[in-house]
């Protein structure tokens, strides 16, 4: 579900403006969701091999999966909305400067 949600967000946010600030917790949705399947599969499957169990690691996988895919997620977006923050007004500075606004 989470996927679904954050992949359905991340394209809203990502195609209309209005929305881009919406995008850092989009893509914490999309990101943790595919976290917990990939962190809490492999390290279940890690432990079944190594340990022989898959009940704890499977877990411990599970945690560290959504909360790295989360904040993972929250970081690129919050770097992508101050990047086109910082580029846009920049346009609009040299656009207000060359039609000599202040």
């Amino acid at each position: 579900m989470l996927i679904v949600v954050g992949s359905l967000g991340s394209l809203v946010a990502m195609a209309d403006p209005s929305r881009a600030r919406l995008l850092p917790l989009t893509l914490a949705m999309l990101f943790s969701g595919a976290g917990v399947y990939l962190f809490g599969f492999g390290v279940a499957y890690l432990g079944e091999r190594v340990l022989g169990s898959t009940d704890i690691p499977f877990f411990v996988g599970l945690l560290v999966g959504s909360l790295g895919g989360a904040i993972l997620g929250l970081v690129i977006g919050i770097r992508r909305n101050l990047r086109l923050n910082h580029t846009g007004k920049m346009k609009t500075n040299q656009a207000s400067q060359e039609n000599g606004i202040e």
